[in-house]
């Protein structure tokens, strides 16, 4: 059984960092790409996610994502509201942004 309970991508500029973690949040695996937001070909970001995410994809289908960085920003996938400050769990959570992938 795969122990991956999150995958988490720290998605800025210039590079694409992504981490699978276990229950208690420890990584299992990480991968860097250089496919930040500028790098994407064809702004295809939904495809340079399936791509990065694939063989962890295999082995863990339904294991959710989780993006933070430029990714969401007016240059990324999706512009995500700010969160004013200060700010806890509960306001972070509250503006989350769903973005539909084919994975």
């Amino acid at each position: 059984m795969d122990d991956t309970r999150l995958i988490a991508l720290d998605w800025g500029i210039t590079t694409l960092r992504a981490y699978r973690l276990d229950a208690a949040g420890s990584m299992l695996e990480s991968v860097s790409r250089p496919y930040g937001i500028l790098n994407v070909p064809n702004g295809d970001f939904d495809g340079v996610f399936a791509q990065t995410l694939e063989p962890w994809r295999d082995v863990a289908p339904d294991v959710p994502a989780i993006a933070c960085g430029m990714i969401g920003s007016r240059q990324g996938w999706a512009e995500a509201p700010y969160v004013g400050e200060p700010a806890g769990a509960a306001e972070l959570a509250g503006a989350l942004m769903p973005v539909e992938s084919r994975t």
